[in-house]
């Protein structure tokens, strides 16, 4: 299971961007994003990264050869999205170490920590998290589903 296509709100109203990213696995460092932007994420890009983050309690492990998915595969896969992302650009590139299967995951929680959790609701059919922002700000942070 991976995230092959993700669609974003555009640079220009009324725009939507969509993104192919290649491959299928848990492998953060296998494939990449297609046609990503060369000068890092806008706005909406970030915003995409901190709700598939931090509200986002499975893992990646590394064992031998492959990855695998620790909790629920789909919230595994927006993580092997976010570290194909890279990291956020106020992070402290030089803290995180070369090869970190989760390394720009850890730095968005770091930027972004959570406060408390809304849980999953099946009348709103949404869950959400308030976080403490890195711009000083509390944000509340909401997947929704369908």
């Amino acid at each position: 299971m991976a995230v092959s296509k993700f669609i974003v709100i555009g640079l220009r109203f009324g725009t939507l961007r969509s993104f192919d990213v290649e491959d299928t696995t848990y492998d953060p460092f296998d494939g990449k994003i297609l046609d990503w932007p060369v000068d890092g994420m806008d706005d909406n890009l970030e915003m995409i990264a901190k709700i598939s983050i931090v509200y986002n309690d499975a893992g990646i492990e590394h064992f031998g050869n492959h990855y695998v998915a620790t909790g629920m595969p789909t919230e595994a896969t927006l993580k092997v999205l976010v570290e194909k992302m890279e990291l956020p650009e106020e992070s402290d590139s030089s803290s995180s170490s070369h090869g970190d299967h989760q390394c720009c995951c850890q730095q968005w929680k770091k930027l972004e920590q959570r406060i408390t959790t809304l849980e999953f609701d099946r009348d709103r059919k949404s869950m959400g998290v308030i976080v403490n922002s890195s711009s000083g700000r509390k944000l509340l942070l909401v997947k929704v589903c369908d």
